[in-house]
């Protein structure tokens, strides 16, 4: 008799590891899921600022060139200095 109540309790561990194994590999499946999804639509977001930004530079120094060349030297200028230092 106590030889089939240890096989129980053994046969329950062992389905109860196998229920959290499973309800383990779904909650894994279910996160890759939703970060996919999270990255893809950051990746999204930030292709079409960056889109947005470069336009806007474009524009700028179409539009202002000469203040352009100023900022680019004084910003080599700085960079410059604190390397060198």
């Amino acid at each position: 008799m106590h030889r089939s109540i240890t096989r129980s309790k053994r046969t329950n561990f062992y389905t109860d590891i196998a229920l959290i194994k499973n309800a383990l590999s779904r909650a894994k499946s279910h996160m890759a899921k939703r970060a996919t999804k999270a990255l893809s639509g950051t990746l999204d977001n930030v292709k079409e600022k960056t889109d947005l930004l470069q336009e806007n530079i474009t524009d700028y120094v179409v539009h202002k060139p000469i203040k352009s060349l100023g900022l680019a030297v004084l910003m080599g200028t700085v960079i410059g200095y604190f390397i060198h230092k």
